[in-house]
């Protein structure tokens, strides 16, 4: 659990810090920057960049419990990194599948993410293993482009569950609704059970 300290109100809080002491780091000012990329977000597709983040912290949830050796980056590294590299779209599966490439072509390219508000000097990377996290990346990314590509609901679906999981819906054996929207199933950072009438459409749980 995280240990805050504030001298006076008006202050930065400081956190304990199990090597440097305690440091600079406010929490609410993240908390304050998060909902500002959201709001931003929201005036293109309402709720898409929440549900993309939910996303990528299922993926993270499913992969390390594949490989009990695999560290991804933490659940805040990745919002960091969807909030900075989100790219908005008609329908969920062209907006992950495009932000993960903006965000896999930044990494590949500059392998650091600095913390967006106190301590801004910090790389949020610096703890993960590139040679671990990328390619893993590139697989999402590249399942992803698989899935949005495939026609058939149910083929691509199969690809997804790559990534989430026999957890994701499986879809029938029909042509995708390019209407639908969105057709990814995800519940909390976990892919759930989900039984609508087309589980392989069925709605983001927003609760």
């Amino acid at each position: 659990m995280p240990i805050y300290w504030l001298e006076k109100e008006g202050d930065i809080p400081k956190l304990a810090h199990k090597a440097k002491g305690f440091i600079e780091s406010d929490p609410k000012a993240f908390s304050d920057w998060v909902k500002e990329k959201l709001q931003l977000a929201n005036q293109k597709q309402s709720g898409q960049l929440l549900r993309l983040i939910r996303f990528a912290k299922a993926w993270k949830n499913f992969r390390e419990t594949e490989n009990g050796s695999l560290r991804l980056p933490s659940g805040f590294l990745l919002t960091v990194l969807f909030c900075e590299e989100y790219e908005s779209a008609d329908n969920d599966d062209t907006s992950l599948k495009r932000t993960l490439e903006r965000i896999y072509s930044r990494l590949e390219n500059k392998y650091e993410c600095k913390r967006p508000t106190i301590p801004i000097d910090e790389d949020l990377l610096e703890k993960y293993s590139k040679d671990s996290f990328l390619p893993e990346l590139k697989k999402f990314r590249d399942w992803a482009s698989e899935a949005n590509a495939l026609e058939c609901e149910k083929a691509s679906s199969e690809v997804w569950r790559k990534c989430f999981g026999d957890r994701f819906p499986l879809g029938q054996e029909i042509k995708k609704d390019s209407n639908a929207m969105p057709s990814i199933a995800v519940q909390s950072t976990e892919l759930k059970s989900v039984k609508p009438s087309r589980p392989y459409y069925a709605y983001f749980n927003r609760n």
